[in-house]
This record gives C-alpha cells, structure tokens and sequence, in this order.
C-alpha cells in the first residue's frame, strides 16, 4: 500500500487520484471526528467533506506528511465545534432523537430511526475524551493504531480511553451503538462526494479517481437538565414533607403562644422561598422552559449558583429562626406567662429522657464510649436546661456536641470519623458543613471536597473549588474540569478558560489523573439512577434517624 507521505507529495503536485486515495482511506476517521461533536450522521459527513476540501486547499501548509491523517481530523473538530457555537447562537438545538428536515442520506438509512437517537443519546453522555476514541475505533476498521493516528496520541492513551468510554456506556446499548456505528460509516460515495466538490473538477473525473480508493467500510444537555430537575424536584418534595413534620412537631410542643405565632409566620415565609426554588426546576421537567435555549454552559453556571444561593438562605434563615425562638422563651418565662395546655405528642415527649452512659472502661483517661443527649421535652420551661448542650468526650462519642478520638457524631461533631448534623470536622468529615481529609456534605472543605460547595486540593460538587476540580461548575489552579471550568492551567468544559483549554495537552494532562477518570465514573453512575432513587435515599437517611433513637434516649424513670 502506497504510504500516506508519498500519496499528500502527489497531490501537492496536482495529482487528484492520490488526493481521492487519501480522502477514501480516511474519511472514517475524519467523519467520525465531525460525528462525535455533532451527533448527527448528514452533518458530520457535510462538515467532513468541508474538512477535505480545505485539505485541498491547504496543503502546501502541512509540514509533517506523515501526520496527514492527525491534521485533516483537526480540520475535521475546529470546523464541528464552530458548526455547534453557530447551532446554539442561532436556534436551540435540535433533539438527538430527531433527524434533519433534509431527506436521508444513504448512510443515514443505513441505520434506523430509532438507533440513531438511541446511539447519540448514549454517546453524548460521555466526556469528549472517550466519546471520540470510541466513535474512531467503531468506524475506522477497529484499529487502536488508527484512533492514534488520527488523534495523535500513543496507542496506550487510546487504549485506556477506549477502556474508560466502554465501562462508561450502559451495557444494554453498547452492542447496539457498535454495530450501528459500524454500518454509519462513509463509502465510496462520500469520496466521490469529496472529489466532485474540488475547484475544477467534475462528476465524471470524480467517480474515475475514486476507482483505486474505496474505502473500507456537556451528556446532552437537556436530558442531564431533566435529571437534575428531577431529582431536585424529588428532594425538594421530601424537604416538605420533612420541614411539614418539623413544624407539626414544633408546633404540638410550643410552650407559648408567641412560639407558636414565630412558627406560623417562619412556615409561611419559607413556603414562599421553597416555592421560589423549586419554581425553574418544575418547569424543566415539565418542559415549559428549553435549557438549549440558554446553553450547558450558562444552565451549569445559574445552577450551582442557584443551589449555593437557596444552603445560604436555609443556613441563614435557620440560624435567625432560633436565636428569636430562644429570646422569646427566655422572656415569656422571666415574665411567668402561662403556658400551653399539654398536647398528645408533649405528652408522649414527656416519657422519654435523655440517654446519660459512659462506659466504665478508660483509655488514657477517655471513656471508650460516651453518650450524652438533653430530654426531648424539659418540664417547666427551664431556659438554663434549653441553652446547655450535652457534651459527650470519649473515643467513641455520640451526643449533642460529640468530641470523639475514633468516632463522634451528634449536632456538632470532632472525631476522626465525624458525623454532625450541623457541622463536622474529622479526618473524614460528613455533615452539613464538614472540614477534613475527606469531607462530604452541602459546604465541605478538605484534601478532597465533596458536596454541593465542594473545596480542597481535589474538590468535586456542584460548584468545585480547589487545586484539581471537577464539577458543574469548576474552578482550579492546576487543572478543572465541568460544564463550566475555569483554571490556571489546564480545562475541559463546555465553556472551558485556561492556558490550554479545550485542547490536546489539556486532554493528555486530565486524562492521567485518577481524580477526574473516578469523577467521571461516579457522575455517569448518578446519572443512570432511576427517578425514585433520591426518595429511596431520603427513605435510607430517615431509617437512619431512627435508629438512632434508642441509642439518644431512654424512657424516663418514675419518680421516687
């Protein structure tokens, strides 16, 4: 077979026989590139043949022969990707499930209807790195060495992203997204094609070239907005149900009038908030509101901002609500007022108390186990009893504020595994806001950060914020990652700035990093969750509570 160097020397000279063995011997690839930024068979073949034709053009600029191959596949990206910025400033874009008004192509009935948007609905869900390599290797006659070729990286890059993009694809689709690759590909027609569209020349010389070069054979964007609408619709629903049953609680067991005025006019306040929030994602999954029209980018960046902007109100909000709930049970007890009558759930309340234990063994001066929680209800009101947290100190501690060497876990919590309602710190932290090694909640800063706001050296949320970060939106000194990423150095995104952005070094940088390559595993896997899984999860943390209640209190002994 003739080598690539001296078939581009011929052409140079005018030789459009040898231009058509190039175009027949690696339209694949150079469709296949179009294909993995589009999604679309009849416009990767269009920008394809855009691709070759600016070859044509161009080739006297070509200062390595043998990387003809890796350089017409640029062509091929730099004119899809100004192909998909012209789609989103123009007109939403076009669903995957949908084809082109145009009639279809020969290609395109290769393959039917329904495979097609099945095929990109499954493909566009991967990153870019292992969406491409995996398109190239189905339809350029399953070569690693050609996908390197084509790329311009090692065969051990290529065969790691081809690992990485298969474990990523749902088992079910992957048999089928192959085959119907393989049977999308260009033929002999598409060099035709090519030829003919070359200055001077016409169909007839096309088809006479073309006889020694046949060839041989950001997750879209709505339905990752949909996902996320769903489950915070869903979440957002078991909030209500949670805050419904706190106010009740909080309501049945007001001492005062004045508590129980704060209660209805902080229900209604936060009803209107929780309205407010839920509004856009509601819309979203009923379809009233197209996130195409406003881009991946933009969507990503209004929704972590949009999640940080709702913990900061609730945190707030919360915070306000019980400093005022405790300055009016501290003045309607100075001032004697009576109190309300008993209700069942006071009742109720009023059998249990507090669990008071400490283990008799020691270590080091430490009880192994500490447990120290207040009375669900304090008779007579006593302010001081209210205001004092139990504090439990051992190795292993559980109790309203717990400090423990092993594990603690309680409102406030310090441990090396800290587990707090409000806040932890630990070596590996979960909580509300959580401070550690590892740490995991709504506001988490640690080594790794994980959680809504996520911080550290390797920060992963909604918004990530750290040395590596990975997120949808990503902020990083080194390398970021994310529908929206910013970085010093390296970044990948829909809407990516940094020194390399959205180029080859970028991709060869993040690619070795075990922290986005997990990343990536773990949001595919949360994005393959059905729609009841966050009701299961809430159901999960729910049983977990109350568990937990034999261990925080005891039935309250008789008097005498």
């Amino acid at each position: 077979m003739i080598a690539d160097v001296e078939l581009v020397g011929r052409t140079r000279s005018g030789d459009r026989a040898a231009f058509g063995e190039l175009v027949g011997r690696h339209q694949a690839a150079v469709c296949g590139v179009a294909y993995a930024l589009l999604g679309d068979v009849g416009g990767s073949e269009d920008v394809a043949q855009e691709a070759f034709v600016a070859a044509w053009r161009q080739l006297g600029e070509l200062r390595e022969l043998s990387k003809f191959k890796s350089w017409v596949c640029g062509i091929a990206r730099n004119l899809a990707l100004a192909s998909v910025r012209r789609q989103e400033k123009s007109k939403p874009i076009k669903d995957a499930n949908h084809l082109p008004a145009n009639g279809p192509t020969p290609a395109e009935q290769a393959i039917s209807r329904e495979e097609q948007g099945l095929v990109w609905a499954a493909l566009s869900g991967l990153p870019e790195t292992y969406r491409e390599p995996l398109v190239l290797f189905y339809r350029d006659g399953e070569t690693v060495a050609g996908v390197s070729s084509a790329l311009d990286l090692t065969e051990a890059a290529v065969k790691q992203r081809l690992t990485r993009g298969r474990e990523m694809l749902r088992a079910d689709l992957a048999a089928t997204i192959e085959s119907a690759l393989r049977r999308s590909a260009p033929g002999a027609a598409f060099t035709t094609a090519v030829l003919a569209a070359l200055p001077g020349i016409g169909a007839a010389s096309a088809s006479a070239a073309t006889v020694g070069g046949v060839a041989k054979g950001a997750v879209p964007v709505a339905k990752v907005a949909a996902s996320v609408g769903a489950s915070a619709v869903g979440g957002a629903l078991m909030g209500i149900l949670g805050a419904a049953l706190g106010a009740w609680c909080s309501w049945q067991t007001a001492r005062y009038q004045r508590e129980r005025d704060l209660y209805r006019r902080a229900l209604f306040i936060y009803a209107i908030a929780l309205a407010f929030f839920i509004a856009p994602f509601a819309a979203l999954g009923l379809g009233w509101w197209n996130v195409r029209a406003v881009g991946q980018a933009a969507y990503l960046a209004w929704f972590g901002a949009w999640m940080v902007g709702f913990l900061t109100f609730s945190g707030l909000w919360t915070w306000l609500l019980i400093r005022r709930e405790r300055q009016i049970v501290a003045e309607e007890t100075a001032a004697g007022s009576p109190q309300l009558p008993q209700t069942r759930l006071k009742e109720r309340q009023s059998r249990w108390e507090g669990r008071q234990w400490t283990s008799s063994t020691r270590l080091l001066g430490l009880p192994l186990v500490e447990i120290r929680f207040s009375s669900p209800q304090l008779p007579g009101g006593d302010v001081l009893a209210i205001q004092q947290r139990q504090v439990a100190r051992g190795w292993i501690a559980l109790g309203e504020r717990a400090y423990g060497v092993i594990f603690a876990m309680g409102n406030v919590a310090v441990g090396t595994i800290a587990v707090g309602g409000v806040f932890s710190v630990g070596l590996v932290a979960l909580g509300c806001i959580s401070v550690g090694i590892v740490a995991l909640g709504a506001a988490s800063v640690g080594i790794i950060g994980i959680g809504g706001l996520g911080t550290g050296i390797f920060a992963f949320g909604g918004m990530a914020l750290g040395w590596f970060a990975l997120g949808g939106g990503a902020a990083a000194w080194r390398a970021a990652k994310g529908g929206v990423a910013w970085a010093h150095d390296f970044a990948l995104g829909s809407s990516a700035a940094a020194a390399h952005a959205n180029d080859q070094a970028a991709r060869d940088f993040i690619e070795q990093w075990w922290f986005f390559g997990a990343g990536d595993r773990v949001a595919v896997a949360l994005g393959q969750l059905p729609g009841w899984a966050p009701l299961v999860i809430c159901a999960l943390i729910a049983s977990a509570c109350w568990a937990l209640w034999p261990v925080a209190y005891c039935r309250r002994r008789p008097p005498g």
